[in-house]
């Protein structure tokens, strides 16, 4: 049970605010003054590209078993951590990771990566009896998403709900639209009242048809819905932006679904878990038809982009030219002529001069972004 939202805490949300000032409002309406241009064109967002910045909410839908949790676990990593989600940059902050179910199994996902990232990530796991369909169970998870922060002195910047099922009352209907018009509202109260993008994991349609399952409200309402997708026996899975309201609608992603032995149990068996690991961009079959006439000066520089993102996406871990090789995509347009002692003395030339460039340096013989 999360705290009651009282009067006197509803008030010091509100001098946090600081120096922003109120909108008019006038008859339950609300007036503001128009932006001027630069501010109108600033970015808003908590992955570029993906999610959208504070007051916006988001699905990701994926079948049980996909990888959504394990995906959803890497953002909120690479949030929290302040490094890209594949090429794709973070705006940093707290992350409240709300385990609806299977809270054990949440915990050892982010134990997965200790060793990847600080010891003191702000990615704070949470459980309770959030209904998502009741508007006071919703205020009392702000409350105590916002005193939980404020004893940190963070600044949050993404909220996680796993999942949407379990986070609805017993007797709630996911099939009924005013139900789930409810809990979009209720999302939404989330995000902006506690300034944050709010990621929900959501099960499919039974039917195959757009968003997640039950009402189209839900997906209706929200500003992103991400579908996971994975084939079986494969351990790469691929997220596709189905709706994007801000956004661009083409975003995609690829990640590899990593196992990692997190250690012993008291019987001395493995304790083990999986982490997502982005990939380097694969391109789709219709971007290599594009590809399909172009030179050998455009593969280069197609190259050093793809190992330009790897080293981004290796959280600043130094990689030898062959580990940057083994990332990328066998099926690249750029790779497909050479052999893998070619492509990893393309590899290594190129970083070679990227290093002339002020782009990267190499430590030993491993490599890195500058700094």
């Amino acid at each position: 049970m999360f705290d009651i939202l009282t009067e006197d805490t509803a008030m010091d949300g509100i001098e946090a605010a600081g120096n922003n000032p109120a909108p008019v409002r006038a008859h339950g309406f609300q007036a503001e003054a128009p932006l001027r241009r630069e501010r109108r064109l600033k970015s808003s967002y908590t992955v570029k590209g993906l999610l959208g910045g504070a007051g916006t909410v988001s699905v990701l839908v994926g079948a049980p078993g996909k990888g959504k949790s394990t995906a959803a676990m890497a953002i909120a990593v690479r949030v929290a951590d302040g490094t890209s989600v594949g090429p794709m940059f973070v705006r940093q902050g707290a992350v409240m990771y709300l385990a609806c179910e299977a809270y054990t199994s949440t915990e050892r996902r982010l134990e997965a990566w200790r060793d990847e990232v600080c010891a003191d990530i702000p990615v704070h796991i949470a459980r309770g009896n959030l209904h998502l369909d009741d508007t006071q169970s919703v205020l009392q998870f702000i409350a105590f998403a916002e005193g939980y922060v404020a004893k940190g002195g963070e600044t949050l910047q993404l909220v996680v709900i796993d999942t949407l099922a379990a986070a609805l009352s017993p007797d709630a209907d996911e099939n009924h639209a005013g139900t789930m018009a409810l809990v979009a509202a209720n999302l939404r109260r989330i995000a902006e009242e506690l300034r944050v993008h709010v990621l929900t994991l959501h099960h499919p349609a039974k039917s195959g048809g757009a968003g997640g399952r039950g009402s189209s409200a839900l997906n209706g309402a929200v500003d992103t819905t991400l579908i996971l997708e994975r084939e079986p026996s494969k351990r790469t899975a691929h997220i596709k932006a189905e709706k994007q309201r801000d956004l661009a609608d083409d975003t995609k992603l690829a990640m590899d679904l990593e196992p990692v032995v997190l250690g012993r149990d008291q019987e001395g068996d493995e304790v083990t878990t999986v982490r997502a690991v982005w990939r380097c961009p694969d391109p789709s079959k219709e971007d290599s038809e594009k590809k399909a006439g172009a030179d050998k000066e455009w593969r280069f520089k197609d190259l050093s982009v793809v190992i330009w993102v790897c080293l981004q996406a290796s959280l600043s871990r130094p990689m030898t030219p062959a580990q940057i090789a083994s990332l990328i995509p066998a099926e690249a347009e750029f790779r497909a002529p050479w052999k893998k002692e070619t492509l990893e003395r393309h590899v290594r030339d190129l970083l070679g001069q990227m290093e002339k460039d002020g782009a990267v340096c190499c430590v030993g013989k491993q490599w890195k972004l500058a700094t």
